[in-house]
């Protein structure tokens, strides 16, 4: 239900767990910036613009080559860059952003050092438009609700920027609600095995339960619902997200089929999966699906490689 989404967003739960997840900073974003977000093709604001996107090409259909389409469609958003810019500064220099829901994942090898760590609003733009995520988060965020048309929309869209910790991947979880019931967690990178991971499943079953009983449960609104943890070297649990109970929310170790129709979380012990050798390890399925933006996809030679590179080298 449309309800069930809006609980995710994250300026929806960040007040009710803020002692318990990091640092964060919300920005209510303009309307004209939405707009920007929506349109098709990669172009930074006119802050940011790179000369290689303005090449006189007349023989070009590259989005990047027109320079009417540069004019255009180079806008300005000097007041919210110096929102971010500040918000930056005050978090420490590096933050990750995402929108309501997402952060700009799928968009990671857009940077250099293929991550969404971001120290100036110029690389925050750059992966907020090269995003599905992102692109889903603006135009189909309800598009799987029962109850909602074809028309409904966010009520409004926040650009999050949250503070940049260097997080051992290892120790990120994803737990599964049904019924106020935790039904189990999994690795959140199934990508990865890490060895010792198997040893640690009995100390992480008391964390994860303890946490859930005493800081999550009955305090996020919904009774089925999917959150995110992160269990940091003192043992420390901290909320990292809110999913629906549903998908598009990726059920990694689990199968949707038997989170929604089994008896999980009704034995004595919760259970906890992780991936034990090599041969288990997975692709996650959202980002091989979302990996490239469709600005990208077709360019396979030429100017509008470099054009790229370009654009990627002005912003460090």
């Amino acid at each position: 239900k449309v309800h069930d989404v809006e609980s995710c967003m994250f300026q929806r739960w960040y007040p009710l767990f803020k002692s318990v997840t990091f640092k964060s900073v919300i920005l209510p974003l303009p309307q004209n910036f939405v707009e920007y977000l929506k349109q098709d093709s990669i172009f930074l604001p006119s802050s940011y613009s790179n000369p290689a996107f303005a090449k006189d090409d007349p023989d070009s259909d590259d989005d990047f080559s027109s320079d009417s389409t540069e004019e255009s469609q180079a806008p300005q958003f000097l007041e919210l860059e110096d929102h971010i810019t500040s918000t930056i500064n005050t978090l420490g220099g590096s933050i990750f952003p995402k929108l309501n829901w997402s952060a700009p994942r799928d968009a990671a090898w857009m940077k250099y050092d293929g991550s969404i760590k971001c120290s100036n609003p110029g690389e925050i733009f750059l992966l907020l438009k090269s995003s599905d995520f992102v692109s889903h988060d603006l135009s189909h965020a309800f598009e799987r609700c029962e109850d909602a048309n074809e028309s409904v929309e966010p009520s409004e869209m926040v650009l999050v920027l949250r503070k940049w910790f260097n997080i051992n991947q290892s120790m990120e979880f994803r737990c599964f609600v049904r019924n106020n019931i935790i039904l189990g967690f999994s690795q959140r990178d199934t990508t990865k095995h890490f060895s010792f991971l198997p040893s640690l499943l009995p100390n992480l079953r008391a964390l994860i339960e303890n946490f859930f009983s005493t800081k999550i449960r009955n305090r996020f609104p919904l009774s089925n619902y999917v959150f995110d943890v992160y269990v940091d070297g003192s043992d420390r649990v901290w909320v990292v997200d809110f999913n629906p109970f549903d998908e598009p929310t990726d059920p990694l170790l689990f199968s949707w089929e038997e989170l929604t129709n089994t008896n999980l979380g009704l034995g004595a012990e919760l259970e906890g999966r992780v991936i034990s050798s090599e041969s288990q390890t997975r692709p996650p399925y959202t980002l091989l699906r979302n990996r490239l933006p469709k600005d990208i996809v077709d360019v396979s030679s030429g100017s509008g490689i470099e054009n790229f590179v370009d654009l990627v080298r002005s912003l460090h």
